[in-house]
Order: structure tokens, then sequence, then C-alpha cells
């Protein structure tokens, strides 16, 4: 753990520095001019076991660089998250064995992003009330509904988005996570104006009638309906990510 700190040390000392911080935050730009060199270090493989390119670290591993990631560079730190734990942490804890040898190399070689759409307007701290819909139609799904407050969505390739499946059971047992392509027509994705924490930045997303295949379940077609327990892993380690974060930030 000592040498995890000199090498994020020497990362942050040789490719970033507070003007760089500065300007990120100022124009509202991801640093995506840092990625191939932070995933040269192997930090982007840090949580994931080295059958999937990683290098196995723990979860004191994880929360140690995100806290010397966050003292050093506000830029450093907001590159290494949003691959790492937006969709990483969700695909390792809770992704299908297909999913985890397709995405967490892609993740480790600094070639895949994501982010994790959860709140809605009317639906925060009960994350048990989402509204957002996909209705089963054949091998597909379609989706509809609205998520905001959304970090990185503009930038993300895969939107790790909470929706309802099927809306006639407990609502703990009606939530599926799907992986949504960016890109995937029906889409739309807007910036929302912050004061401050610029860099990754905060959006809302509009899913119109979004077509995706029942593979890109998280968890594949067999974990239909398991999003809520899917949800409860990624929320913990969150919390305990959050805090190391803002330990450094203090």
């Amino acid at each position: 753990q000592k040498q995890l700190v000199l090498l994020i040390e020497d990362f942050i000392e040789r490719e970033t520095s507070r003007e760089l911080d500065r300007d990120c935050d100022e124009n509202e730009r991801f640093p995506i001019e840092l990625n191939d060199k932070l995933a040269a270090t192997g930090l982007y493989g840090l949580p994931f076991p080295r059958e999937y390119g990683g290098t196995g670290g723990s979860t004191v591993d994880f929360c140690l660089a995100t806290e010397t990631l966050a003292k050093g560079s506000d830029a450093a730190c907001a590159l290494f998250l949003l691959p790492v734990f937006f969709a990483g942490e969700m695909i390792l804890n809770n992704g299908s064995e297909e999913q985890k040898h397709r995405y967490l190399p892609e993740i480790v070689a600094g070639r895949f992003k994501g982010c994790f759409a959860l709140t809605e307007p009317e639906v925060g701290s009960d994350a048990s009330r989402v509204k957002t819909r996909a209705v089963a139609d054949g091998d597909e799904f379609v989706i509809n509904g609205h998520k905001t407050l959304i970090s990185g969505a503009e930038i993300a390739d895969t939107i790790m988005t909470v929706t309802r499946t099927d809306p006639d059971v407990n609502r703990y047992e009606g939530m599926s996570i799907l992986m949504i392509p960016r890109e995937t027509p029906g889409i739309t994705i807007n910036k929302l104006k912050k004061l401050g924490g610029r860099i990754i930045s905060t959006c809302e997303i509009f899913f119109d009638d979004v077509r995706v295949s029942s593979e890109l379940i998280l968890g594949g077609p067999e974990a239909l309906n398991q999003g809520w327990p899917q949800l409860l892993k990624q929320l913990d380690i969150e919390r305990i990510m959050m805090g190391a974060l803002h330990v450094a930030i203090a």
C-alpha cells in the first residue's frame, strides 16, 4: 500500500498541476488527455482480479487510491473514478462472467467509461421507487423515463440504468439494471449548471422508446428483476469511497 501511494504521488507530480485542475473545472472539461498515461500506471485495474487484467487490489486499496488521488489532483481523481467506480465496480460485483470478460479488460486499458443512472426528479434517497420503465418486447426491452443528477453521463460509453421491469410486484423485487450504450437512439442528455465540481459533469437523461437487448441486463437475462440487491452492493462501496474522497478534500 505504501508503494501504491508512492506510485500515485509520482504520477500526480509528473502529470498534473493545480492549473490543470482549475482549467478543467472552470471550462467544465474532462481531462481525457491524461487517460492513456493513467492507464499505463495500472491504476484502472486496481480493484479487479488478475483474470480480467487487473491487479487484484482490495477495497482498502481502492479507497486508498481514491483518497490519494483526490488529495493531489481533482482531474486525476475524476479520471480514475468514472470508469473504475461507476462502471467497473458494478460489473465486477454484479455482472455475468461474459460481461466481466468483455468490459473489465476494456476499463483496465482505459477504453471504457460508465455512469450510474439512479436518481430521478421524484426519486432520491428512496431508491426503491424508481419510475423509469423497461418493458419487455421479445428479446428486447423498451425504456422510457427521466433521470437527473447523473455524474458523467455525456462522456460515458454505457449508462448503468436502474429501471422498473415489473410494476406488479413488491417494489424491491421488480427492478433491473440495464447497461445502455450512450449512443442508443432515443437518449437525450443535457448538462446541468453547477457552482463547482465541474470536471465530472452532472446531467439529466431522457429515455424515449430506447430499445436494448435483454443481454444488456446487468448479470445477464437471468438477473431480471434482481436490481435491488445489485443496487445495494453498489451503494455499499459508494459510501465507503465517498468517505475516503471527502477525507482527502478536508
